[in-house]
């Protein structure tokens, strides 16, 4: 069995049968569709209702089968105003309201303008019958018509001579080929055409272009790509080379790229990759900034922060001190003794051997100070350390990060 189809209910089925037996007319004039709310549906004879009903409305056409007499094709429209919602059943009901066919449906999107899309939804139900001829469907004659009536219909119209010259006109533009400033219709590109991008007239669909820029977006897939690092330009100098690594505002990078933290990665899986790192180890560029490389460096060395040498100029200004004094005092005086034959010099002295010995006293010094020279000398300068822990500019903090490929 066919995994979409259709199935008389056991309600339906009695119906039928009723109206055979009864010799009444048999209709199925109203259309149901639901969205299976949510989920697939597999139809059973036993449904008497869609599992979520989301519209209901008049048949608009029934046909009978080119390929089997039996069979009758139901045709009706749902409006362009109705949904949004994704058809997944569909059904037939009688006069009586009785579900009488029910069948599952493909997802199917039914958008409104909202969703920037606005159009009718057209669905065909095939309904089987067996012993057709004894079931009378007694409906509108402008609503059913067998295959017979439209094909002498279109016969008769075809005969008139200028049938069709009142709209020819308007096909024949319509029909032209498309061009930037004129509607027509235009050929699909095929996928060596969009590859190619030579073709002004052609269409190229999603499924296409999304093929061609799968093919053109990593450096393994570049044609005619140069085997070393750093590559020569190429095709398609608006791409990166694997390898630069980029500044990156949030912690967690983009599909397909990486943080650069000092990791290892594999270069196997990412060949483009292990041209610029050929030892499969990524730089840790936490904390660090790019620096074209001198002449003497190393690729990829790293340099640790440093001051450039220099000097500081400082001074202490001069100060004369002048001429230092001793405090101002001091004031004593001297005594003395002496006689007839000989005098001894001394406040404690006894004359020894003199008779007439007389006491008298020097002079007085008076106060007075000394001058004291103080000399030449140096004084001590220090000057304290300030500035960060290393030396730095302005600055807005970035993740590196570098495309895997």
């Amino acid at each position: 069995m066919s995994d979409f189809y259709t199935l008389w209910t056991d309600a339906g089925l009695q119906q039928i049968g009723a109206s055979i037996a009864q010799d009444k007319k048999f209709t199925m004039p109203t259309a149901v569709v639901g969205d299976g709310g949510g989920n697939p549906v597999i139809p059973t004879k036993g449904m008497t209702c869609l599992t979520n009903l989301v519209w209901e409305g008049s048949i608009s056409s029934i046909t009978q089968s080119r390929t089997d007499e039996n069979t009758f094709v139901y045709e009706f429209a749902v409006p362009s105003d109705a949904g949004p919602f994704t058809v997944r059943e569909v059904g037939l009901k009688d006069e009586t309201g009785t579900l009488c066919i029910v069948g599952n449906f493909p997802d199917t999107q039914k958008p409104v303008v909202a969703n920037g899309s606005l159009r009718d939804m057209i669905i065909r139900i095939p309904v089987h019958i067996e012993n057709a001829d004894s079931v009378s469907l007694n409906v509108d004659p402008l609503v059913v018509a067998s295959n017979g009536d439209v094909d002498r219909k279109i016969a008769v119209h075809n005969e008139h001579g200028e049938a069709h010259l009142d709209i020819w006109d308007d096909i024949s533009d319509k029909t032209a080929q498309a061009t930037e400033d004129k509607r027509g219709t235009a050929a699909i590109a095929t996928q060596d055409e969009v590859d190619a991008g030579e073709s002004a007239v052609k269409v190229v669909v999603p499924a296409k272009l999304k093929a061609w820029w799968e093919s053109v977006r990593t450096w393994g897939n570049i044609k005619n790509k140069p085997i070393a690092f750093p590559p020569a330009t190429h095709n398609h100098p608006e791409l990166l080379p694997v390898g630069i690594p980029l500044p990156w505002p949030t912690n967690t990078p983009p599909d397909g790229w990486v943080i650069m933290q000092g990791q290892k990665f594999n270069t196997q899986l990412h060949p483009n990759l292990a041209l610029a790192y050929p030892s499969g180890i990524l730089p840790d560029m936490r904390g660090q900034m790019v620096k074209g490389k001198a002449f003497d460096r190393e690729i990829l060395s790293k340099e640790d922060g440093a001051v450039k040498s220099h000097t500081h100029d400082g001074s202490v200004a001069s100060t004369d001190v002048g001429t230092k004094y001793t405090a101002y005092a001091g004031n004593h005086s001297h005594s003395q003794k002496g006689g007839d034959s000989g005098s001894y010099w001394g406040p404690n002295v006894q004359a020894r051997g003199a008779q007439n010995v007389t006491m008298s006293n020097i002079h007085a010094a008076g106060n007075h100070r000394h001058t004291i020279a103080v000399g030449s000398h140096v004084h001590n300068l220090s000057i304290n350390d300030t500035g960060n822990e290393e030396n730095t500019v302005k600055n807005i903090a970035f993740n590196w990060i570098v495309r895997l490929a």
